[in-house]
């Protein structure tokens, strides 16, 4: 699998084709530092020479880990209320 792929593929799951955006010109502001993150993020753990399934799963674990930062962010701020 190509990078280009992977980021086309959650570029699909994402509002705007936003991370393909960030993607296709990495300089440019488009709005969204979420879809940014997850273009760095994939392209930043990408391994060419790994079969695809693993660079599936690779992507999958970065972006679970991420989830689960964010939910607890998100819940140290919910007890702020």
């Amino acid at each position: 699998m190509k990078l280009e792929s992977l980021i086309e593929a959650a570029s699909a799951g994402y509002p705007d084709g936003l991370v393909q955006q960030y993607y296709d010109e990495p300089e440019e502001n488009h709005g969204d530092s979420l879809a940014k993150f997850i273009m760095i993020e994939l392209s930043e753990t990408f391994d060419e020479e790994a079969p695809d399934d693993d660079q599936v799963e690779t992507a999958i674990h970065q972006l679970t880990r991420a989830r689960n930062e964010l939910e607890t962010v998100i819940g140290y701020l919910e007890d702020l209320r």
